[in-house]
């Protein structure tokens, strides 16, 4: 049984730091590791997509604040995953990708590979709401 438990562990924190390397997380963990935890405008249980099929469903804090945009991961998946603090003067495009029923904003980011920004969309109501209010510059559609 116990065997079957350190299968598992080790299984699952292979998987979630894949993520992080590839899904764009680590990249930009290069320039915008944040604190544990920030004052600001908080989203807990939020979803966010990174690059290929990378995503984080309901299991992101997210802090919005006028410093930028924190966020941190569910214990579960916080190996590989520091928290993030992007800065505002960091987002290069905002796009507002909004269905009528599905609420999505995508910010690209500019990470350590100058060539190579992560986009991030953002999905649900509050946390798009939030965004909207926060997030520089007009969005583009």
């Amino acid at each position: 049984m116990s065997g079957a438990i350190l299968l598992f562990a080790v299984f699952w924190s292979g998987i979630v730091m894949l993520g992080a390397r590839y899904g764009g997380w680590g990249e930009l963990a290069k320039l915008y590791t944040g604190p544990p935890k920030m004052a600001g405008e908080v989203c807990t249980f939020c979803s966010a997509r990174l690059r290929w099929f990378f995503g984080y469903s309901r299991c992101l804090t997210i802090t919005v604040s006028p410093q930028g945009i924190h966020m941190r991961p569910m214990l579960a998946f916080r190996i590989g995953h520091p928290p993030l603090l992007i800065p505002w003067n960091a987002v290069l495009e905002r796009r507002d990708r909004s269905l009528t029923l599905f609420p999505r904003l995508d910010l690209t980011i500019r990470s350590a590979d100058q060539s190579r920004p992560v986009t991030i969309a953002f999905q649900g109501k509050r946390l798009v709401e939030t965004l909207r209010r926060h997030a520089p510059g007009p969005a583009s559609g």
